[in-house]
């Protein structure tokens, strides 16, 4: 029977295995989650192409295009850095209307992924 401990192994494998794939083919993957019952256990995975994506996450770059208007982003904007009053961020893209951002600190490292409230993006990040 299925529990959390293999169930995140056998994850493990899949999605590393899933990886190898995505890199042979120039491809990025979308983190996948997955669901599991005691006897079953389904998991999604989504790759985009490398090139069209430019190595941004699929789910997170086909969002950005078809919700992207309403803050004033497109998939351009993915990459950018946004400062948010004293954190900045850099912008993932966006899943469902949330666009998500990602911690900056000040060394440059990258920190956890955010939802990042619509109104203050569109208050900060304009194009010039």
């Amino acid at each position: 029977m299925f529990d959390k401990t293999n169930v995140g192994e056998i994850h493990k494998e899949i999605t590393a295995a899933l990886e190898a794939v995505a890199k042979k083919h120039n491809l990025t993957l979308a983190p996948s989650r997955i669901s599991y019952g005691d006897s079953t256990f389904s998991f999604k995975a989504e790759f985009g192409s490398n090139e069209a994506t430019g190595g941004a996450d699929p789910i997170l770059f086909n969002d950005t295009k078809k919700y992207g208007h309403y803050f004033n982003l497109d998939v351009t904007d993915i990459g950018k850095e946004l400062v948010l009053g004293a954190r900045t961020y850099r912008i993932e893209g966006m899943k469902g209307r949330n666009v998500i951002g990602k911690l900056v600190s000040a060394d440059k490292k990258m920190g956890g992924l955010f939802k990042l409230r619509g109104e203050d993006v569109m208050a900060v990040y304009k194009k010039a």
